[in-house]
């Protein structure tokens, strides 16, 4: 039920991001436990909308160019633009083929942070073919667009998510992690559904 709950709210979270972003704001969605006080002294921040659970969405409304310093430009982009890989459809099914590979001979931790990394391309390519402004949304929060917007069901989110978290702690964070077979293998298809929505397979 809480599952079911917290999927609810991030598709209601990722909608009224849509909203504005349809508007001509640039919206940025963090993590509940994301530290605010750095955030909140931006001086463009027009407007801060909470939802009853307290996930925070902070909108931002374009400045014109001209009205902006070269150091705000400058900040906007460290702050505003995730570093999205490029690769082309050959590479992603090159890595796919790797990660399949990986998970048949159970190095199943190893298989599910390359899906992650793959999950990451794959996005950008999911993105661009639906007019979706990827560089403003870390890969979760993308993930939460792709979700209201029906480009993946609730089960696929989850898994890409948590394949992407298992990523980030065993190769940024150097954690030691353990990856069942059953994960590995549901991360896989959900990436292979992912890929269907870019524009890049046919039939």
């Amino acid at each position: 039920m809480i599952a079911a709950l917290e999927k609810l709210e991030a598709t209601e979270i990722a909608e009224i991001a849509d909203k504005y972003r349809q508007q001509g704001y640039q919206v940025l969605v963090k993590s509940r436990d994301y530290d605010w006080q750095k955030f909140i002294a931006n001086q463009q921040i027009d407007s801060i909308i909470c939802t009853v659970k307290e996930s925070v969405i902070a909108a931002l409304k374009p400045r014109s160019h001209e009205s902006k310093t070269q150091k705000d430009l400058e900040e906007e982009a460290n702050a505003s633009l995730y570093d999205y890989s490029c690769k082309d459809v050959e590479d992603i099914h090159f890595y796919m083929k790797k990660a399949s590979e990986m998970i048949e001979k159970g190095n199943f931790e190893l298989a599910t942070c390359s899906i992650g990394s793959i999950t990451e391309s794959v996005m950008r390519m999911v993105a661009e073919h639906h007019s979706i402004n990827f560089e403003i949304q870390e890969p979760p929060i993308l993930a939460q667009t792709f979700l209201a917007h029906g480009l993946m069901n609730g089960e696929d989110y989850e898994v890409l998510v948590a394949a992407l978290e298992i990523r980030d702690r065993v190769i940024f964070q150097r954690e030691k992690v353990t990856v069942e077979l059953n994960l590995a293998r549901r991360a896989f298809e959900a990436l292979q559904r992912l890929l269907s929505q870019s524009g890049q397979i046919e039939g």
